[in-house]
C-alpha cells in the first residue's frame, strides 16, 4: 500500500510521513521544490532530528517523491493509492485539487471503486467542507455520487511544533527536519470511508469539533497570547515568555478557562484538558525549538477574526458563562502591537491603555479583578 502526501515541508516530512511509514505504507511526496524532490529520491530516506530535553535522530525510510509539475506521473500515483494527505497550507489547497480530481477520475474510469481517504493536515476551520467544494468544481457530474460515497474528507488536528530550519543546515541536506517529541495525530473517525489502516499514534475521535476547538482555543490561543505578551515585554523567544511568571500566569489562566468551557460543552474531564494545558506550556518552553515570539504572533489581523483563536475563544467562554478577561488581555495586546485602537464587545478598554506603556502585571491584575465575574474563582 502507498500514500500520496501533497507537501514535503514541515508537516508532511516532519510529522505525517513518519507515522504513515511506521505502518509499513510507502510514502510518495508531491512538492514544488525540485532540489528537495531530487534529494529524497536519491537517498530514499531522510533524517529526522527530535529536539527536547535530549536530542535523538531517526531515519524515515520507504519514501520517494514526485515533482508537482509532472502531472501525468502524479495522476498515476493518485490512481493507485487509497490514502492521500494534504499538508500544503490552506491557501494552496485550490492549486492541488485539479490534479487530485484527474487522479480520482482515472481511478474510477478503470473500475476501481475502493474507498479513498484524504487526511487533511491543514490549519483551517472546516477544512473538510472546503476541500470537498474545491474538488466539486472540477469533477465531472457523472462522478459526483462517487465523490460523496467513496472519498473520505478526514480532518486532523496538527499539534506537533516544528521550527524553521536554519539555512546553514538545509543547505547541507535539504531533507533533514527538526521536530519536537510530541507526535499524536487526532483525526475525524466519522469521516472515514471504508477502513483506514492502523497508523501508530493516530487518535480516532468523534465528534471531531472537540479536537478542532481544542487546537484553536487552547493550543493556538495560548501560543498567540504568550507570544504577544512576550513581545510587549521585549522577549525574543517563546521560552523566555514562559519563564516570565506574570506572562505564564495570564496565559495559563486564559487556556484554563477555554479548557473548562470545552469540558462543559463536550463532557470531557477537565483534568484531562488542564493536563493538556500544562503539557503545552512545557512544550512552548522547549529552547531547542528556537521558536520566536515574532513568528508565533504574526498575521495579527487574520487571527483577530471573529471566529479565530481570540474572539472565538471569548464567544466559547461566554456561551459557558465563564470569565474572558485573560483572553481579552490577549486581544488588547494584539491591537496594541498592530497599532490599532479598538473599544467594543470582546475587549476591556483599560487593558489596551495599560499595555501601551508596557506589561505591568500589578496594574493588569487590578484591571482584571475589576472586571472578572465575582462568582468565579481564578484558575491557578
Amino acid at each position: 500500500m502507498k500514500a500520496v502526501i501533497f507537501g514535503a515541508g514541515n508537516i508532511g516530512r516532519g510529522f505525517i510521513a513518519e507515522l504513515i511509514t511506521e505502518a509499513d505504507i510507502e510514502v510518495v511526496f508531491v512538492d514544488i521544490n525540485k532540489a528537495l524532490i531530487d534529494a529524497i529520491n536519491q537517498q530514499g530516506s531522510y533524517r529526522q532530528v527530535i529536539v527536547g530535553d535530549t536530542t535523538t535522530e531517526k531515519m524515515i525510510r520507504n519514501v520517494r517523491a514526485v515533482y508537482s509539475a509532472d502531472e501525468s506521473r502524479l495522476i498515476e500515483e493518485i490512481r493507485g493509492s487509497e490514502l492521500l494527505a494534504t499538508s500544503v497550507g490552506a491557501g494552496l489547497l485550490p492549486r492541488i485539487t485539479p490534479v487530485i480530481v484527474k487522479g480520482l477520475t482515472k481511478r474510477w474510469e478503470r473500475g476501481n471503486d475502493a474507498p479513498v481517504n484524504i487526511l487533511i493536515c491543514e490549519n483551517l476551520n472546516h477544512a473538510d467542507a472546503f476541500l470537498k467544494r474545491e474538488l466539486q468544481k472540477y469533477i465531472p457530474e457523472t462522478y459526483h455520487g462517487k465523490l460523496n460515497e467513496q472519498v473520505g474528507f478526514v480532518e486532523t488536528s496538527i499539534g506537533r511544533m516544528i521550527p524553521v530550519m536554519p539555512s546553514e543546515i538545509s543547505r547541507n541536506d535539504p531533507t533533514v527536519i527538526y521536530v519536537e517529541p510530541y507526535r499524536y495525530l487526532p483525526y475525524d473517525s466519522a469521516a472515514i470511508k471504508g477502513r483506514l489502516p492502523h497508523i501508530p499514534m493516530t487518535v480516532p475521535f468523534s465528534p471531531f469539533t472537540f479536537y478542532v476547538e481544542r487546537k484553536l482555543f487552547v493550543h493556538n490561543m495560548g501560543h498567540f497570547i504568550l507570544a504577544l505578551l512576550g513581545r510587549i515585554k521585549g522577549y525574543t523567544y517563546t521560552w523566555e515568555a514562559v519563564e516570565d511568571p506574570s506572562i505564564a500566569y495570564c496565559t495559563r489562566t486564559a487556556m484554563g478557562y477555554t479548557g473548562l468551557a470545552l469540558s462543559q460543552k463536550y463532557s470531557i474531564a477537565y483534568a484531562e484538558l488542564l493536563a493538556h494545558t500544562d503539557d503545552l506550556l512545557y512544550r512552548f518552553s522547549n529552547k531547542a525549538l528556537g521558536d520566536t515570539n515574532e513568528r508565533v504572533s504574526r498575521e495579527i489581523d487574520r487571527k483577530l477574526a471573529s471566529d479565530d483563536r481570540l474572539l472565538g475563544a471569548v464567544k466559547l467562554c461566554e456561551e459557558q458563562s465563564l470569565p474572558t478577561e485573560h483572553i481579552q488581555l490577549g486581544i488588547a495586546a494584539a491591537y496594541n502591537l498592530s497599532g490599532k485602537s479598538y473599544i467594543g464587545k470582546g475587549i476591556i478598554p483599560e487593558l489596551q491603555t495599560s499595555l501601551s506603556t508596557g506589561f505591568e502585571y500589578k496594574e493588569i491584575r487590578e484591571i482584571i479583578e475589576k472586571y472578572r465575574f465575582a462568582d468565579k474563582e481564578m484558575i491557578v
